[in-house]
């Protein structure tokens, strides 16, 4: 590792290896996950590429295997050797204006990426950036605010959000529609959400500064 605060983490998996890649300060680094050994892969970083910045906050990987770099400066997006920047629908270039804090892809080929203060910026990429959007208040009414830290998107397209003030769940491509909030009157254990997944059988596990809870749709669990 060239540097040692790791701002986020992803795995990338093909038919032949599996890759775990690391965002921090200074660039991304890519490690090829062997059966008895690591080894580095590949480095991103302004000097040899187009990436926006070193500071890597956010990173994941979409359909055909696009990355997507949330930066300090913007969101860089990098497909077959090709660079573009993103910052957001026009006219809302939240991704610039706000820190990115996570991005996550969906089976039906819209990404989101969420940041503090701006809401989520959605879109899709194929040789172009189409679709751009942007979910914040008043209009995504289920997102209770534009300070958002995380979003996890489960098989059906449905977008999880952990934001300063609960949860939020869209089960709708519509920005309006199908929104859903959750808080610590529903039974969630703080609503300062900062990590949020989904087991096997379908419980969603949220991660909050004052514990985990777990929701399986009806029941909701707390651990301390």
């Amino acid at each position: 590792l060239n540097n040692l605060s790791i701002n986020d983490l992803a795995l990338e998996k093909d038919s032949i290896t599996n890759k775990i890649w690391i965002a921090t300060n200074v660039g991304a680094t890519s490690f090829i996950l062997g059966k008895n050994v690591i080894k580095t892969d590949k480095n991103y970083n302004t000097q040899n590429d187009s990436i926006l910045d070193n500071n890597i906050l956010a990173i994941n990987f979409g359909l055909d295997n696009v990355k997507y770099f949330g930066t300090s400066k913007g969101l860089s997006i990098l497909k077959d050797n090709k660079w573009i920047s993103f910052m957001g629908r026009k006219k809302e270039e939240i991704l610039s204006e706000y820190e990115i804090s996570s991005i996550a892809s969906a089976n039906d080929g819209w990404v989101y990426a969420t940041t503090k203060g701006g809401g989520v910026s959605r879109f899709k990429y194929t040789d172009a950036i189409t679709g751009a959007t942007t979910f914040n208040q008043p209009w995504a009414s289920g997102l209770k605010s534009d300070t958002v830290f995380t979003v996890f998107v489960d098989q059906d397209s449905h977008q999880w959000y952990g934001t300063n003030r609960g949860l939020a769940y869209h089960a709708s491509p519509n920005t309006k529609s199908d929104w859903t909030s959750y808080s610590h009157e529903d039974g969630l254990i703080c609503d300062t959400v900062y990590a949020i997944n989904k087991d096997h059988s379908g419980k969603i596990w949220i991660g909050t500064n004052k514990g985990i809870s777990t929701f399986n749709g009806t029941k909701w669990e707390k651990f301390t």
